[in-house]
């Protein structure tokens, strides 16, 4: 395993595990505290957990040298990859938006503070990860 493999094995492996307490973390909290802004971020973090688990799964077939099948390299694996992401994000935004547009038409309901407290930390690891990432 190359060191290109293998720091970015350890940075998907930290991405999926920091992703996967934010993401139960999220739809708890905005589940039991009554924040849509809060469960709409969790499940944008389970697809966050999605992404992170094929970038895992690829990041071995990408980086097999050539081969007769294959002259170039596989390399084109994370293009095809990141295109699969990018639908289920944009799968997702559609999800989000719809259930935003419902909520207008639902009485408005007082979050708990409990909601606002996850934000304030999911984003606190969200740029502690990002400084790791980086």
């Amino acid at each position: 395993m190359d060191a290109r493999e293998s720091l970015a094995k350890k940075v998907a492996i930290i991405s999926v595990v920091s992703n996967i307490l934010l993401t139960v973390g999220k739809l708890f909290v905005g589940w039991y505290g009554k924040s849509d802004a809060v469960l709409a971020d969790g499940i944008h973090s389970a697809a966050d957990v999605f992404a992170s688990i094929i970038v895992l799964l690829v990041i071995k077939i990408a980086n097999k040298p050539a081969d007769k099948e294959h002259p170039y390299g596989h390399g084109k694996a994370e293009v095809i990859v990141s295109g699969i992401v990018g639908l289920v994000l944009l799968i997702v935004s559609f999800y989000v938006v719809y259930e935003a547009i419902m909520g207008f038409f639902h009485p408005i309901s007082t979050p708990n503070i409990l909601a606002m407290w996850v934000a304030i930390i999911s984003y606190g690891a969200k740029e502690i990860r990002y400084f790791i990432n980086f």
